[in-house]
């Protein structure tokens, strides 16, 4: 269990174990051992809970986004990432986008800064080779406890 960060495997420790030179015997106990009159255990060692850890480790590791087919991705505006493939297909062009249900006859995928309101503005089906493929959700914005917006140096 090696890759569970120290202030989890702090926070699951169940027992001790722990082993005097002069004995070589494993001793166990609810609570780290000591102070002994006749001197320390030359060795202690926490023990845990492996579901515990587990659990805990799950419980503080972020959720992983997977890209989902286009077929699935919101249709309400609702900004996403989306992942056009290139002319060849030999790569995607990966931006974020939205679908707009109102305009081009059945809606169509835009560019995040364009909209039909713009003269200038194409939906993706003017201006890419192909219509995006995958779509994941945006990430959550950036914490600003720093009180600054920047990343501390």
């Amino acid at each position: 269990m090696t890759d569970v960060p120290n202030d989890i495997m702090e926070a699951n420790v169940v027992a001790f174990r722990w082993k005097f030179s002069d004995d070589g015997e494993w001793h166990y106990g609810s609570k780290r051992p000591g102070p002994f009159r006749f001197g320390d255990p030359d060795i202690v060692e926490p023990l845990f809970s492996e579901a515990a850890l587990l659990a805990e480790r799950e419980r503080r590791t972020p959720d992983v986004v997977t890209w989902q087919p286009i077929e699935t991705a919101p249709r309400d505006k609702t900004h996403v990432i989306v992942a056009v493939p290139d002319k060849d297909l030999d790569g995607y062009t990966v931006g974020e986008a939205y679908f707009d249900p109102e305009n081009y006859g059945d809606g169509d995928w835009w560019w995040a800064g364009t909209s039909v309101a713009d003269h200038f503005d194409s939906p993706m089906s003017d201006c890419m080779w192909h219509e995006p493929t995958l779509w994941q959700p945006l990430p959550a914005a950036p914490s600003l406890s720093s009180g600054t917006g920047r990343s501390e140096e």
